[in-house]
């Protein structure tokens, strides 16, 4: 599902997706941003995460890059820090971790091909 967010300030934002049953949550910076009920996902045995860019339109572009991304279970977060983790190529667009930064990189282009990389096996 894609639906266009209001543009942010150029500076920097914690985002937080939160699932409680089958609905996610968008928090940006501690404010709800979307609320999304999403029943399929929800019943997935088995839970994975994953970091990729999805943009919506031919020739856009990531304007900003992921400074730490964590998943939270067991009363434990759990950097996603390495490049085994799940990642998504969208279209010419990736991210790529480098200095402790994931750095976003291309252009989408829906004539470039897809794919997913590293420990997608719950995928």
């Amino acid at each position: 599902m894609y639906r266009q967010l209001a543009a942010v300030s150029n500076s920097t934002h914690r985002f937080v997706i939160a699932q409680n049953g089958d609905v996610f949550t968008l928090l940006a910076d501690g404010r709800e941003v979307q609320r999304i009920q999403m029943p399929t996902l929800a019943k997935a045995t088995r839970a994975y995460a994953q970091i990729g860019p999805e943009v919506f339109a031919q020739g856009d572009a990531l304007s900003g890059n992921v400074l730490y991304a964590a998943t939270y279970a067991h009363h434990e977060w759990h950097p996603v820090a390495t490049q085994g983790v799940c990642r998504y190529e969208n279209h010419g667009m990736s991210l790529h971790y480098a200095d402790g930064i994931w750095m976003a990189h291309g252009r989408f282009n829906r004539h470039l091909p897809s794919t997913f990389l590293g420990n997608c096996s719950a995928v």
